[in-house]
């Protein structure tokens, strides 16, 4: 019964995706995946998130179905929040205690994710209209980049979340903040930001922003994580958004390859990693060395109109692998690592329904 349960309800899942069109839904394809451990980089887990097609349109009326993911070291996918529990997830990160912190832009708000896979919410509410990233400092307040759906400039703001006294506070508000989507904190407490609209700010926790880097070959940043030498890794989806319009501003074709970029603190930009039809989204840095990648249309190139999201290890040389591409990845957000052998898998281990399905066979027979 569980394995019939999850695949009815990715399949549910991926038929909205495709706007309701059964004939687009490959269905053995629903649910399956290979395995691939990860011994050559230790046994690290991660935590996928994962919005709904629908979760921007439904935001008001909060009814999207989205999914959080549990990736085990050995390869196995499985689900740890239920829908109900998340509307809109992206932005992820793993506090000191070993629960999931993540930004939920289709419930106006930050929540937690504990081992037990019980989901609740931290901080929800106004001044937040639709939290896109959170970061964690030491003090353990979060940074949040809000980013309001509704093209209300004056609402795309860096927001702080004080946990000794439980309250909001907007440390920068407007432009030329525009498309605020992902967030991190860098060596001396500022806050760096990826604006969609092509560019990286840095806000100093006084309000003070100044601009890192801006226009090509910056289009579309959508992430954002310091690394130990100071400097920062991008993902850019090559598709970002027009300022004036709100409109995709994607050169003309052929399509850019997405890419992941390294940028300084001076606003140089290095190109680590690109691959052509991709949407790469989110990155966390991998504690062996590189980073983890999100690409939310790994699949679009094979011709099958499958739009498959992807995992992919990226190394510091820049050579990388695919550890997962195709279900139940279809719009993957976010992704944050949890090392080792967690309490959360002894917790999934003991819940029978969190067992991933059985892979049914391909049509070649393999």
């Amino acid at each position: 019964m569980p394995c019939k349960f999850f695949r009815a309800a990715l399949l549910a899942v991926l038929l909205l995706s495709a706007g309701g069109a059964a004939a687009a839904v490959d269905d053995e394809r629903v649910g399956t995946w290979d395995p691939q451990p990860f011994a050559a980089d230790g046994a690290f887990e991660f935590i996928v998130t994962q919005e709904s097609p629908l979760a921007r349109l439904q935001q008001r009326s909060k009814t999207a179905q989205s999914f959080v993911f549990y990736f085990r070291h050995d390869g196995a996918i499985l689900l740890i929040a239920q829908p109900n529990a998340v509307l809109g997830p992206r932005g992820a990160r793993t506090d000191k205690d070993g629960s999931v912190i993540f930004a939920d832009f289709a419930a106006s708000g930050i929540k937690r994710l504990a081992a037990n896979g019980q989901v609740t919410t931290v901080i929800s509410g106004a001044p937040l209209t639709a939290p896109k990233d959170v970061a964690i400092a030491a003090s353990g307040d979060l940074v949040i980049a809000d980013f309001d759906e509704f093209k209300d400039t004056s609402r795309r703001a860096v927001v702080l979340y004080r946990q000794a006294t439980k309250d909001l506070k907007t440390i920068y508000a407007g432009k030329p903040l525009l498309w605020p989507h992902g967030v991190d904190i860098d060596r001396n407490g500022d806050y760096v930001i990826a604006d969609v609209s092509g560019a990286i700010f840095r806000v100093t926790p006084t309000g003070q922003l100044t601009t890192v880097a801006s226009g090509v070959p910056l289009i579309g940043p959508l992430d954002i994580k310091v690394q130990a030498d100071g400097s920062y890794v991008v993902p850019d989806n090559q598709l970002g958004m027009d300022a004036a319009s709100g409109q995709n501003n994607r050169p003309a074709q052929p399509p850019l390859p997405a890419k992941l970029f390294r940028v300084t603190p001076d606003g140089e930009i290095s190109v680590i990693y690109q691959k052509r039809g991709s949407t790469f989204r989110a990155v966390a840095n991998h504690p062996a060395g590189g980073w983890i990648v999100v690409d939310s249309s790994g699949g679009r190139g094979n011709g099958d109109g499958q739009a498959r999201g992807a995992l992919i290890r990226v190394y510091p040389d820049g050579t990388a692998r695919v550890l997962h591409e195709g279900a139940p990845f279809f719009n993957p957000a976010g992704v944050t690592i949890i090392a080792g052998a967690s309490s959360m898998a002894v917790a999934k281990q003991q819940n029978e329904s969190s067992a991933p399905p059985a892979a049914p066979r391909r049509r070649d027979g393999r």
